[in-house]
């Protein structure tokens, strides 16, 4: 998700949250014209991370620092956390960092996936992959 998208998604995202858990499919279906709008807020809601992690998330901005790393800016957000472009200003290249949501790294499968997923990303060669590596910070 885009941060433009998620600019629009997170005011919907909020209100259907409010809905009994029953009515939240409902009420986005009726609120959000936007079919891939729509779907990404369905995947949001059917996520097992706490709608309040999701909804509150994006702690960080340009110019923050994890690490030797700067925060360049927000790449997508989803139920697993967000990915940020930020730059190593040690070796002076581009990587990519996801940050897990408490939630998602509290649970040892969730957590389990993500270093699948981050073992994966650096078994590729630096022409295969988009953004560099990842990263997860708890």
């Amino acid at each position: 998700m885009t941060p433009a998208m998620w600019d629009r998604a997170k005011p919907l995202l909020a209100d259907a949250a409010e809905q009994p858990e029953a009515d939240r499919e409902r009420y986005v279906l009726n609120h959000c014209p936007d079919p891939e709008l729509r779907h990404e807020i369905l995947v949001m809601l059917a996520t097992p991370a706490a709608l309040s992690d999701i909804v509150t998330a994006c702690a960080l901005k340009s110019g923050d620092y994890v690490g030797a790393y700067r925060i360049e800016q927000l790449i997508a957000r989803g139920g697993m956390g967000e990915v940020y472009r930020a730059r190593d200003v040690k070796l002076n290249r581009d990587i990519a960092i996801k940050v897990l949501p408490k939630t998602v790294a509290a649970d040892p499968v969730r957590r389990e996936r993500f270093e699948r997923e981050v073992r994966t990303i650096a078994a590729l060669k630096p022409s295969q992959h988009r953004h560099g590596s990842l990263c997860g910070e708890s």
